[in-house]
């Protein structure tokens, strides 16, 4: 397989090695593998000149015996992250490539934090359970690419031997969170990068130990957009994560900074040529051009997946380019060619093959859990791409550029990719398919197997290709036959035949697809993918989405399955079409996503009840999570807390309900009209299509259409995470001169006692006949009266789910 490997993809190259390989496939195989290693050694032996050496004595570093000194009322300011040294003593490292980047520090002192954002200010006070962001130290371990060491140097005095484990511990800590030993990789590519590229911008790590509390670690970063951040020790030995991350106040002129602020790399366009062969091998060939802006950049990290093996990397006119590929995770560290001048394109080619293509089927997992159910029943297959963010290298996840992709894959084979079709051929038994991308790209993907296709010509909308797997699952069809049988069942699934499932999925894409054209505006892409997946979940690429083939499998009659489909197309207009500015900015994607699946249930497949269960399943989930949560307006950062579960609870859950409680707030009750809500998101997408935006971008969007100040909404609702318990009253008057006396009163507990909300209030009268209108509620306590011309049968508070909140009801007390 190596052999094949090798020389499929060098006969399709046209580097130097090419034209040896081509006389060496001819010999026996037992001749050719050893000669065509030796061929290609230039290429593959040219890893890690300078890496290697460089992170093992990173690695290795320890603090020297021969090198303490004391150390007195010194004070290290990096923007608003202070460490103040009353007393103790200094251990200093080490070299690495010649420069002393550690010290420890062992004695009295403190560490103070002032975060530039309240939102941060308050997680930091939420999970430490501290008032304060200014917390005592007994030891403190540096390492740094800026002054730091020579700054504390500079105070030492009564230079003398030293033994303290406290600072050995303290430094050690730091780096096996900065250091992968197994991977020989760095945990902080960034810390890593400065090493290698001799760098001496402001870049500092801290590690401190607090007498009363968890250690904790602090980065600041003077080229990186959020420049400062406070990380916390997961539970059990996980990974460190970000408690708080901000600008640094320089950073602040823009409030809200682009996520890239100061790359090493900027990428340009990508030339993809890539082949899955019978045998679903995977091999590609890939050029890639970015320009470095330092020209002392040496080092570059990219992202590459572990299951890809680098073959030989090279400039594009065939010289070798040092690097070195983690062999735990895949990616590559690239030593940049010298002689560049800052802005120079420089252009790489990277050769690669792997098991980048799985095989699949379900019914083997089914079949663990039932064995004695039709065993004679033969397995379903499928193919799966099983990474499909970096199947080609990348740098960071949030530059887009143009793609040209290539493909060659076998005939039996349906194909889909991002990116617009331009050419198609079939050589013998392969389908050549050529695609371009109509507009630059963050994310790139591709779906290949055994697959029937729906072809979507509507007026509405663009032309949708939708691919299902019909092969396997008919072996799904007489398993789940066999288990319906037996009495079994597979999720509370309504099992569809393939004909239903196949119109079902199509019905939501193209419905979907439609409806939010109306609704958001022209969606970005001139033809629309939506092809199955053998995963239990779904994902979003440039004009494309991927749908588990669970949705494919059966009907639940909860409305879940068209909530995950238009959800999915959602993508299109929220995360694709508007890409989150920044970290905070997760809702804009997910929550706006989730919301639109909602808003799609309800108003297309006119099923009402259907919101409200699920919409009211989602208030539950967030009420029994309780208080201590995240907010939803650290975005994407939710994600690494403690409670994993968070994410989907928080940016999906409460992220779909705060833009109901905001469609609600703009509803006209006398007309039931939402036209002002419609309008607003809109305006949001028409305004920022195709560009990144920020949640405050979508907060001026609201007031411009509101014409009222709502920096309320957002802080109680986005930057905080308190959901208001009601109780809620009511008592009618006996009629005065034709008026009837309502009286209202709401208890409001569980939250700040300044939290105000508008909410809705429904009051029934005989004849069928229905008055709404918003009663204002603020702090613990709201009590008022309304006079009416009749007295209402009923009362309901917050009939329409217009707040995210508890509410209760009692009987009227004078």
């Amino acid at each position: 397989m190596i052999f094949k490997s090798l020389t499929e993809k060098h006969l399709a190259d046209h580097s130097p090695a090419s034209e040896t390989v081509r006389k060496l496939i001819t010999m026996k195989r037992a001749v050719a593998v050893p000669l065509l290693l030796a061929a290609l050694a230039p290429s593959l032996a040219g890893q890690a000149v300078e890496y290697l050496p460089t992170f093992d004595s990173l690695r290795s570093l320890s603090l020297r015996a021969d090198s303490a000194a004391s150390l007195r009322d010194v004070t290290l300011v990096r923007d608003s992250l202070v460490f103040h040294l009353d007393s103790g003593t200094l251990y200093f490292s080490g070299t690495v490539m010649g420069r002393v980047i550690g010290v420890a520090f062992v004695g009295r002192g403190s560490v103070s934090v002032a975060p530039a954002y309240s939102i941060e200010r308050r997680e930091l006070r939420r999970v430490l359970h501290d008032s304060s962001t200014t917390w005592a130290i007994t030891a403190a371990a540096f390492l740094a690419l800026d002054s730091s060491v020579t700054e504390l140097k500079h105070h030492a005095t009564g230079w003398h031997p030293g033994q303290e484990s406290d600072a050995r511990h303290t430094m050690d800590h730091l780096l096996s969170h900065v250091l992968d030993g197994r991977s020989k990789l760095a945990l902080d590519a960034d810390f890593l990068a400065g090493i290698l590229n001799a760098d001496t911008t402001g870049y500092l790590l801290a590690r401190v130990a607090r007498p009363s509390g968890a250690d904790l670690t602090f980065r600041y970063d003077a080229r990186a957009s959020e420049g400062l951040a406070v990380l916390h020790d997961g539970r059990e030995g996980a990974a460190e994560w970000p408690i708080a991350a901000f600008p640094i106040a320089r950073a602040l002129s823009d409030s809200e900074p682009e996520e890239v602020a100061d790359p090493d790399v900027r990428m340009g366009p990508y030339t993809v040529k890539a082949v899955v062969d019978p045998a679903h091998d995977f091999s590609s060939i890939t050029v890639f051009r970015f320009t470095t802006p330092r020209v002392r950049t040496r080092w570059v990290e990219f992202q590459l997946a572990e299951e890809l093996n680098a073959d030989s990397l090279g400039t594009a006119d065939g010289r070798p380019v040092p690097y070195f590929q983690a062999p735990h995770n895949g990616n590559l560290w690239i030593r940049l060619p010298d002689g560049r001048q800052p802005g120079d394109t420089v252009a790489l080619r990277l050769v690669d093959h792997g098991a980048l293509i799985g095989t699949y089927s379900l019914l083997e997992g089914w079949r663990r859990d039932g064995p004695r159910i039709a065993p004679e029943v033969r397995p379903d297959k499928w193919l799966l791409v099983r990474d499909c963010s970096e199947w080609y290298p990348r740098y960071g996840y949030s530059q887009a550029t143009d793609m040209d992709l290539t493909y060659r894959v076998p005939q039996e084979y349906q194909f889909s990719s991002i990116g617009r079709l331009v050419d198609s051929a079939r050589s013998g038994d392969t389908a050549i398919t050529h695609w371009r991308t109509e507009r630059p790209t963050v994310w790139a993907c591709f779906n290949v197997g055994r697959m029937d296709e729906r072809h979507i010509a509507d007026p509405r909308i663009p032309p949708v290709v939708v691919q299902m797997n019909t092969e396997a699952h008919k072996s799904l069809d007489q398993f789940l036959e066999a288990l319906t049988d037996s009495g079994g069942s597979v999720s509370n699934l309504r099992l569809l035949t393939r004909a239903d499932a196949l119109t079902d999925v199509t019905g939501d894409v193209a419905n979907s697809l439609s409806f939010f054209t109306q609704r958001f505006g022209t969606p970005l892409y001139s033809r629309y993918y939506a092809t199955e997946v053998p995963f239990d979940y779904g994902q979003a690429f440039p004009g494309m989405i991927y749908l588990s083939n669970y949705t494919y499998i059966g009907q639940r009659n909860t409305g879940a399955e068209e909530v995950f489909r238009s959800h999915e197309m959602a993508h299109q207009w929220w995360g694709i079409g508007i890409m989150p500015a920044g970290e905070r900015d997760a809702w804009l994607q997910e929550g706006f996503a989730n919301f639109s699946a909602l808003w799609y249930m309800q108003q297309i497949m006119n099923d009402t009840s259907k919101f409200f269960d699920q919409i009211t399943k989602w208030r539950d989930d967030l009420l029994r999570r309780g208080p201590d949560v995240a907010p939803l307006g650290i975005g994407f950062r939710v994600a690494n807390q403690d409670h994993p579960g968070d994410y989907d609870l928080i940016v999906y859950e409460k992220g779909a309900w705060v833009l109901q409680m905001l469609r609600n707030l703009m509803l006209n009750f006398r007309t039931f009209n939402e036209d002002g809500f419609t309008a607003t998101m809109r305006d949001f997408y028409m305004r920022f299509r195709g560009q990144k935006a920020s949640i405050r971008d979508f907060e001026r969007v609201v007031e411009q259409h509101s014409d009222v100040p709502m920096g309320w909404f957002f802080d109680e609702w986005v930057d905080r995470s308190a959901i208001p318990t009601y109780t809620f009253s009511w008592q009618a008057d006996t009629a005065v001169n034709g008026k009837t006396p309502v009286h209202f009163r709401v208890r409001q507990e569980d939250v700040p006692g300044d939290f105000f909300m508008p909410v809705p209030v429904e009051l029934q009268f005989a004849g069928n006949r229905h008055v709404y209108m918003h009663l204002n509620v603020r702090g613990p306590l709201t009590e008022g009266t309304l006079n009416f011309p009749e007295t209402p049968t009923a009362v309901f508070f917050d009939p329409l789910a217009s707040v995210l909140a508890k509410v209760k009801t009692e009987h009227w007390k004078r």
